[in-house]
Parts: C-alpha cells; sequence; structure tokens
C-alpha cells in the first residue's frame, strides 16, 4: 500500500503524501516529577519549518552563483564586504562583556548609509584606505575584464588571500576610534609586506581568457578553508576573544550569507511520494521506531496543496495567521543545478540601496548590472523567482530514492525565530498513521489515545492506524491496514488532550 493516488474505473481517488517523524518530535515528552508534559508535534497539529542549515543534505537550495560585472559593482561588493566585516567586529566587545557567542548571521543586509556618528567616521576612513590600495584596486580591474564570470570557489580564494587586508584595515582603525579592543599591529597599507603574492594573483586573473571552468578551485578551497581553520584553532590577535570568528569563519560565511541579497530565507516541511524504502525508514523513521504521517492532500498531480495556518501580514501584536493553502514543489533528481548572475540578481535589496550603494560608483554614474534597479519588469522577476524554485527543487541523483515534495515557507516578513515557523494544519487533512516495524506498543497507544482526543473534538468517528511490515514479494516496506478504532486507545486507560504548547523540532 501507500500509492501517490489510486484510479478505479476512471475515477481518481484521494492523494496522499507522506511525513516521517520521530516518536519523541511526534509524540511529546509525558510529565515527570519535575517536569511538566511537553506536547508533540500530532497533539498539536504542527509541522516544522526547518532552515536549510538543519537539513541533511549541505547542498539544499544550491545554486552556481558567479559574479561578473563592471569595476562598479566589483569596489562596491568589496566595500560592502569591509562594511559587514567592521559590524562584525564591533560585536565582538559587546560578546564578551555579555558572555553570548557572536551569531552565526552577519547583518548582511546592511550599509554604509545606515551608520552614525563615530561608527560612520569609522568606517569612512576604511573606506578610504580600501578604495587607495593599489592592490584593491588590482584586483577590481582584473575581476571586472570583460566582465567575465567568476565562481563561488574562485571568488572564495581571492577574499581568502585579502582577507588579511580587509581585517587589519577593520582593526586598526576600530582601535583608533576605541570601537574594539582588539587591534592589529601591522600598516593597513601591505600588513604582511604580501604585494608581490596578490601581484601574481592579479596577473593569473587578468590573464584568464574565461573559456573555462576553473572546477580545480573547488577542490583547492576545500582543502586550503578547512587546513586554514584546523591550523589556526589556536591563533588569536593579543589573546582577543571573538577575534579567532574573524580569522577563520568569516570569508565563507559571508558568501554564503549574501545569497539572502538574491532570495529571502527560506524554510522547508519534507514530504514523499512513498513510505515504502527501508533507508528511508531507517534514515527518517528513527530506524524503524519512528511514525509516519499519511496526510490528503488537494489539487491536480502539478498543483498538490495542503491548507497552513501560515503567516499572512502584520498587525499592531506582530505577525498575522491565517489558514491558506500552500502548494508543494516536487523535487526532480536528473537537473543541473542553476546558475544565477548575482549583480543582475539582487532582488531581496531595497530600491534605496541599489540605486545609492550597489549600482552607483558616488559620482552619479550606475553600473552596467542595474538592470534590477532601471527596470520593472514582469519577465525579469519572474524569471528571479524561477531560479529560486529550480535551486529548491533540484538534488542530487544519489537522493532519488527519496521521491520528496516540499512545502517552502519564505516571507517578506522576519520569521527567523522558529516560533513563526511551526504552523499548524487542519486535522481532517491527517488521514491517518504508520507505525514502523519497531514502533514501541507504548508510542502506538500514546498515538491512538492522542488521535482519539482530536476526533472527539471535531465529531469524527474513523481515523486509519496502519502496521509497516517487509513484504518478501516487492522486497519493500509496504502497511496494512490495523483493525483497531480510536477507542482501542482506552486499553491503556487515560486521555491526551489537545494542548496549546509547541513541541521541540
Amino acid at each position: 500500500m501507500g500509492p501517490f493516488f489510486v484510479a478505479t474505473c476512471g475515477v481518481i481517488m484521494d492523494r496522499h503524501l507522506y511525513r516521517f517523524r520521530t516518536a519523541d518530535r511526534l509524540l511529546g515528552k509525558d510529565a515527570t516529577e519535575t517536569k511538566e508534559a511537553v506536547p508533540g508535534e500530532l497533539e498539536k497539529l504542527e509541522i516544522y519549518f526547518a532552515p536549510p542549515e538543519q537539513l541533511n543534505d549541505p547542498l539544499e537550495g544550491y545554486k552556481e552563483i558567479y559574479w561578473a560585472g563592471d569595476e562598479i559593482v566589483w569596489a562596491n561588493f568589496f566595500r560592502h564586504y569591509l562594511l559587514i566585516l567592521a559590524l562584525r567586529s564591533w560585536e565582538i566587545d559587546d560578546a564578551v562583556m555579555s558572555g553570548v557567542p557572536l551569531p552565526n548571521e552577519l547583518p548582511i543586509g546592511q550599509y554604509p548609509a545606515n551608520l552614525r556618528g563615530v561608527y560612520l567616521f569609522a568606517f569612512q576612513e576604511m573606506d578610504y584606505l580600501l578604495q587607495s590600495s593599489e592592490i584593491f584596486q588590482g584586483y577590481i580591474k582584473a575581476l571586472s575584464k570583460a566582465e567575465r564570470k567568476h565562481y563561488k570557489p574562485q571568488l572564495l580564494l581571492y577574499l581568502s588571500s585579502l582577507h588579511t587586508r580587509f581585517l587589519t584595515i577593520v582593526l586598526s582603525v576600530s582601535y583608533k576610534y576605541e570601537l574594539t579592543g582588539a587591534h592589529h599591529p601591522e600598516n593597513p597599507g601591505d600588513p604582511l609586506g604580501d604585494s608581490d603574492f596578490h601581484l601574481k594573483i592579479i596577473s593569473n586573473i587578468e590573464a584568464d581568457d574565461g573559456q573555462h571552468r576553473d572546477f580545480e578551485s573547488y577542490r583547492q578551497i576545500a582543502v586550503t578553508t578547512s587546513a586554514f581553520s584546523i591550523k589556526a584553532a589556536h591563533v588569536w590577535i593579543n589573546d582577543h576573544y571573538g577575534v579567532y570568528d574573524l580569522i577563520t569563519a568569516f570569508a565563507p560565511r559571508y558568501l554564503d550569507q549574501i545569497d539572502q541579497l538574491m532570495h529571502p530565507k527560506w524554510y522547508v516541511a519534507c514530504f514523499m511520494k512513498e513510505c515504502n524504502n527501508s533507508a528511508i525508514w531507517g534514515s527518517y523513521g528513527d530506524n524503524h521506531k519512528g511514525i509516519c504521517l499519511k496526510y490528503r492532500v488537494s489539487g491536480e498531480d502539478q498543483a498538490l496543496s495542503l491548507e497552513m495556518n501560515k503567516p499572512i501580514g502584520l498587525g499592531h501584536s506582530g505577525i498575522i495567521y491565517g489558514f491558506q493553502n500552500m502548494q508543494f514543489k516536487e523535487v526532480f533528481y536528473d537537473r543541473e543545478h542553476s546558475e544565477i548572475d548575482f549583480f543582475r540578481s539582487l532582488g531581496n535589496v531595497p530600491n534605496e540601496a541599489l540605486g545609492g550603494f550597489w549600482y552607483n560608483d558616488g559620482q552619479g554614474n550606475l553600473s552596467t548590472t542595474s538592470e534590477w534597479y532601471k527596470t520593472d519588469s514582469s519577465d525579469l522577476r519572474e524569471r528571479h523567482w524561477n531560479n529560486l524554485d529550480f535551486a529548491l527543487t533540484s538534488k542530487l541523483p544519489q537522493w532519488e530514492s527519496e521521491k520528496e515534495y516540499r512545502l517552502v515557507l519564505n516571507s517578506g516578513m522576519d520569521i527567523t525565530d522558529k516560533k513563526h515557523r511551526v504552523l499548524k494544519y487542519r486535522f481532517s487533512s491527517l488521514e491517518g498513521v504508520i507505525f514502523g516495524i519497531k514502533t514501541p506498543l507504548e508510542y502506538k497507544l500514546k498515538a491512538i489515545r492522542i488521535i482519539k482526543a482530536h476526533c472527539e473534538r471535531e465529531g469524527r468517528e474513523e481515523f486509519q492506524f496502519y502496521q509497516a511490515y517487509y513484504d518478501p514479494e516487492t522486497k519493500s516496506i509496504q502497511h496494512g491496514l490495523l483493525p483497531v478504532s480510536i477507542h482501542d486507545a482506552d486499553i491503556n486507560g487515560g486521555s491526551t488532550e489537545p494542548g496549546d504548547s509547541s513541541a521541540e523540532s
């Protein structure tokens, strides 16, 4: 059992998708002498939308981003890197005093126009040192030559090579303005006397004809970054807490998070077309001890949806929620990752930052890449969002056994807090639960009691419970309908009423 949909005598039956959960997340935790009960996802009828970093594929949402543009956008790219590095450095002392680690999230959406007072003066001096450096100007000219494509691993190599220069400018100026206790003793113009090293890199960039992809850089940057972080694990500047983060983690983190300037942050809830794969039960179903939820979904094959209580607007007390259909996106495993032109895809940047910073040389001249700022083309925007959809629904062939469908949550509102990404669904959408081959009896009884409480509340007479088993004929995990009802929960006594507390996801 477990087909996507069943057609009988020309009539299309209900369509279903499946979602595997561990028992502790789905059923929650019972009360103890010292702790109150924690309701689970089943009791709350909730689905958690996870950020990509919590998913098991490091290539989730992967895009082949490249940078291709004139001197205006390359100069502003370096200035933005300098600004975000400065902002992060100014957080160090606060982190030391509060004892709270530096946040993983960088303030990617900030721009010089947002600075005030001494912070603005300090950055203006940093900016002057950057723009008066022959090395930085050499990189800008070389990178902008013929507006050739430069892919992420290549760019990370260049930024990693330049990072000490960026950091020296930031720390020396910040120390001068008493914005941080960390400082670098070297000359910000040529901190390591490494001009010859950079001139060679600049020459190599200029000599590249752009006809061939440098795939070797993918290996080189992976090895170099890992080795550097290992070797620098005990290196500190003036033993100042927090600077280590600036040394080892900033450049790759910046390039990872700058994606937010193209598309807003996104979160997913994963479902599957089938539930008969033993390996899937082993990984997502807690080694067959978990439970699989069977959802009834609506819509046609290419537009399946599930009604969810999602963020729909802002009110006086914060985010407003309302039930709306969310459309599933089918995942494909047989296509190349999408290529995206960074400078021409800044769709998540406000116009004042596009025209006043990214595409502007400060003399009133706009970059050749400024189409996004100069036009309001619906075709351009449609292509832009299609690029995101393509990235979110493309995975490597090795994941094909998942046969995944996913709900994607993104918003112009700030939904980074987990509480905004735990969304409710209607009980009527849940058609059944499937117990794994090794699901303990206590979990089965608890699940039945929770379902019984929902049925009594909504006047629902029937609910389907299934048991997974190995079928030697098909060599797969099938599931059979159990001849039990919600009233069989009374075997163990007790009742579980749906509560109002969120389970940990």
